[in-house]
């Protein structure tokens, strides 16, 4: 294409009205226009389909197959009397040219927001579900649209729909309706999340059935707005389960990709990291033209020839240095990551393929702020940015060693949502974990003193120093371990030591001129052993509500009793009313998928499942909690891998780099010393 701008539009011509009328032929005709030129066109939103169910369509004079599911939306959408402006990706790029497609994705931000209207094709209504009932489906959110403005006054008064004054033509409706959204591949793709949020007009279409985009949030306004009309409300307590169910999970489908475009960068990725691509690259890709042209720079010089892990790199640096901190380095959970994965994604990389909508990372991400491992020191930007010119496969941070890991436990593995975890499961893992402490530390700890009955409030809030020990002297300051939602994340190709770096992560900042209390009876911090465990277990923060980015200090006295009560089957049942939805949300997502360990110091901490005896804990610049790496390789081979990473990007990108990678891989496997990170 000779301008960077240019796109090619489909222009679907009209059937004959004398002739066959909707059941002729398709035939199209394209044109190439420049984006700056403002072309008048509508842009399509659908899923390609079964790529082995394909029609013949006419194109320019050429036959052209496509999909079964792209054959029924032109059918759809061709009008008797006159042709119709589309951009439709299938058709409008060569899908053979990665080069064309790798130019277009950059494309699509602006191809989406400049369209007139964007079409969002659902499919047909499937067999199942009875004409009827799709109908009504969308007649009642048509109706709830209307309500969304009125008091509660004219609410009341408002003429129903027929389909809602009984139990059991609502039952049809509440189907449709679940097929509408649970069952159609639109709401599961990755594509289909910026098709949807960047146009400024957007039409669905299920079927010969159409809803405007608009009609859709007014009637999510009235479903989460306090107002109410009696025939809903009174099928709702029939039916609230499955209401409930598929209402919520649609309106907040909606709610979300309406706020996409005002999202940042990490809150997209967290968002659709569920939504399914064909590619797995597709998975950030298609997410971009959510973002400015000026984000996520390296992300945006990939292409389909790139290698993946390079891709998921990229993606990590590129939210590393959009938000100055390392909580990327902790989103990717690793569930099912193993070290013999052939095309060898680095440990510290997120990898995109890992997405699990059982995890939730958004306490992760809201518990991560309540922390200050690095002390105030920010990250070093440019050396990142330097370190990702030459190379994008491995990561440069600074930081300080705290210490070595020497016990771990029992990895508390399951996979499930947290809401759905049992109590008795976190109950007896932290069992597990209370034993192995109580064997190690126990004969100079204070597990058995009630919490905080031996620390004075002014030696608790004394700073730890990096450089002192569990044997240093009592009147000096005692390093401290704070506790952490998740010590997390190996991402240490390279670390050194800064000069200005003089103070580890601590829970708390301010100074005090009394000594601590003896070593004997407290934990390393300030903290009796007993309380160091219970807070560990909770973070050393309780989040306020399943859907709050808020969250309260750990009360020493009730929440750390609790953690003790939860665990002994003895004298408390673990679970019933005694427990807080508040603080057993707090103690599965801290606890689930972790392994508590000791570190040589005393330490005690929650890390990745996976990690091992002899990785190192670190508080890494511009890090707000702690990070656990593994041993690497030496610096010359990293020089020399550098090097021969440079030499392939000079000869034949996609090869080389590929060949190169399974020799990195090889190499690893005999002698198994590279960074590795553990969450």
């Amino acid at each position: 294409m000779a301008s960077p701008d240019e796109i090619v539009l489909l222009h679907l011509l009209p059937y004959d009205g004398d002739g066959d009328g909707k059941d002729a032929p398709i035939r199209c005709e394209t044109s190439t226009v420049s984006l700056s030129e403002n072309p008048t066109y509508e842009a399509l939103s659908y899923v390609w389909g079964d790529p082995n169910l394909t029609r013949d369509v006419e194109v320019s004079g050429l036959t052209v197959s496509v999909t079964d599911n792209l054959y029924a939306v032109l059918r759809q959408l061709r009008l008797p009397d006159r042709s119709r402006a589309l951009w439709i990706d299938q058709l409008c790029i060569d899908q053979t040219n990665n080069e064309q497609k790798a130019h277009q994705i950059k494309l699509m931000r602006k191809i989406y927001s400049t369209c007139t209207c964007c079409l969002l094709w659902l499919g047909e209504v499937p067999p199942k579900v009875p004409f009827v009932h799709a109908r009504d489906a969308v007649d009642l959110l048509e109706h709830m649209a209307v309500l969304a403005p009125l008091e509660q006054e004219e609410i009341d008064t408002y003429p129903v729909p027929a389909s809602v004054t009984s139990q059991s033509s609502f039952e049809g409706v509440i189907k449709a309706l679940w097929v509408f959204y649970e069952e159609t591949p639109w709401f599961t793709r990755i594509w289909t999340v910026q098709e949807a949020a960047l146009p400024a007009k957007r039409l669905l279409l299920w079927g010969p059935l159409s809803i405007t985009w608009e009609t859709i949030m007014q009637a999510c306004g009235l479903w989460v707005d306090t107002k109410y009309f009696q025939e809903f409300e009174s099928r709702r307590a029939e039916l609230s389960s499955a209401l409930d169910g598929v209402m919520g999970k649609m309106f907040c489908a909606f709610i979300w990709l309406n706020n996409s475009i005002h999202d940042d960068a990490i809150d997209i990725i967290l968002k659709w990291r569920t939504r399914h691509a064909t590619q797995p690259q597709d998975k950030i890709f298609g997410l971009l033209g959510l973002l400015g042209p000026d984000k996520m720079k390296f992300c945006r010089s990939c292409d389909y020839s790139t290698p993946l892990a390079e891709v998921f790199c990229c993606l990590t640096i590129d939210l590393i240095l959009e938000y100055w901190e390392l909580f990327p380095l902790m989103a990717d959970s690793r569930f099912y990551w193993t070290p013999e994965q052939p095309d060898e994604v680095p440990s510290w990389a997120w990898d995109a393929r890992n997405t699990n909508g059982l995890f939730d990372l958004f306490f992760k991400q809201y518990s991560y702020r309540n922390y200050n491992a690095a002390a105030g020191v920010d990250l070093d930007y440019q050396v990142m940015v330097d370190r990702a010119e030459h190379t994008r496969m491995t990561l440069e941070l600074k930081g300080v060693k705290i210490d070595t890991v020497e016990f771990v436990g029992q990895a508390s593995y399951i996979l499930a949502h947290p809401n759905e975890i049992s109590r008795e499961f976190c109950a007896e893992n932290m069992r597990a974990w209370y034993e192995l402490a109580k064997s190690v530390l126990g004969e100079k700890g204070s597990f058995t003193t009630p919490a905080c009955s031996e620390v004075s409030s002014e030696a608790s809030s004394r700073t730890p120093s990096p450089e002192l020990s569990p044997q240093s002297p009592p009147s000096q300051t005692i390093p401290s371990l704070p506790p952490s939602p998740t010590l997390s994340k190996s991402a240490l190709p390279t670390a050194s030591a800064p000069s200005s770096a003089s103070t580890p992560p601590s829970p708390t900042s301010s100074s005090s001129s009394s000594p601590p209390p003896p070593l004997a009876t407290l934990y390393c911090g300030s903290y009796s052993h007993r309380e160091a465990f219970g807070r560990l277990m909770l973070g050393d923060f309780i989040r306020l509500d399943s859907n709050s980015q808020q969250f309260r200090p750990v009360d020493v006295d009730e929440d750390v009793d609790k953690v003790y009560q939860c665990m002994d089957p003895e004298q408390y049942e673990c679970g019933g009313e005694h427990y807080s939805y508040e603080f057993l949300d707090t103690l599965r997502n801290i606890t689930s998928n972790q392994r508590f360990f000791i570190t040589k110091k005393g330490l005690m901490g929650l890390g990745h499942r996976n990690v091992e005896v002899g990785d190192e804990v670190w508080a890494f610049d511009g890090g707000k909690v702690p990070f656990s790496v593994r041993a690497r390789e030496t610096q010359e081979e990293e020089e020399d891998e550098v090097e021969e990473e440079g030499d392939a990007r000079e000869r034949s990108k996609a090869e080389e780099k590929k060949r190169q990678m399974r020799k990195r891989w090889k190499r690893n496997q005999q002698r198994r010393k590279r960074w590795r990170r553990n969450q």
